[in-house]
């Protein structure tokens, strides 16, 4: 589980514009009270690189938004 700054549609729609990633499930679908909270799963599927480049995108998302609120 991955608790989220920002709605996890946010950052699904995100990922999935940028880097083609399809990104997690939205926990406060079923379970609200842990708010922004984003369910992950990796297999022996997902590759090395798969992983790295699904952090690298949420590093990425995270500091953006850090960025605008600095701005603001």
């Amino acid at each position: 589980m991955l608790r989220c700054p920002r709605p996890v549609a946010e950052i699904n729609q995100y990922l999935l514009e940028e880097y083609g990633i399809i990104g997690g499930y939205d926990l406060s679908q079923e379970y609200s009270d842990l708010g922004n909270a984003m369910l992950l799963c990796v297999t022996e599927m997902n590759t090395r690189e798969e992983i790295d480049d699904l952090v690298d995108a949420l590093s990425t998302y995270q500091q953006l938004i850090h960025a605008e609120e600095v701005v603001s």
